[in-house]
């Protein structure tokens, strides 16, 4: 998918895949179950994807544009900005990641051997300008206080790098 700026002129290109479809690429590994990167077309982002707030990732999956099954199991799945929707704000935009309608395998496990694997879900994709979104990578958003998450979730959450984020 390509993000156009205000006068329609194609800047970004969103590109989403499930590990097991996503196709070669020259410099990005999908290794989520389900994950996303954005990239300027013009190639001059030293980012693995824009999605990271890390300034100094040094992995591609940095980022909470990876999805991973067990984050979307209840009770994780509700939990903004970590579960189903997540909110990237950066560079005058804001990109909303939304899944809904997942529906899980149970008779298979998932990329990382903790849950059912991911059968299928509906992805929805908004793009919003945002002026007061200034930043070159996207911006940490509100997160929830670690120790006030669910044990069912900290460590499906963990995975996501919040550790550096501590």
């Amino acid at each position: 998918m390509k993000i156009l700026s205000a006068g329609a002129a194609p800047l970004y290109s969103l590109e989403c895949y499930a590990h097991s479809v996503a196709p070669p690429t020259d410099g990005f590994d999908f290794s989520g179950d389900f994950e996303c990167a954005l990239h300027s077309l013009d190639k001059s982002d030293r980012y693995d994807t824009l999605l990271t707030e890390l300034p100094n990732a040094n992995a591609d999956w940095e980022s909470r544009g990876r999805f991973l099954s067990s984050q979307l199991l209840p009770p994780c799945g509700d939990y903004m900005e970590l579960g189903r929707t997540r909110t990237f704000r950066l560079r005058g935009f804001r990109l909303t990641l939304s899944l809904s309608r997942v529906v899980f395998d149970k008779d298979r496990m998932n990329l990382w051997k903790d849950g059912p694997a991911l059968k299928s879900f509906d992805l929805k994709i908004e793009v919003a300008r945002d002026d007061s979104a200034v930043s070159e990578i996207a911006e940490t958003p509100a997160l929830p206080s670690f120790k006030h998450l669910p044990d069912a979730c900290q460590k499906p959450f963990d995975s996501l790098y919040l550790g550096k984020l501590r």
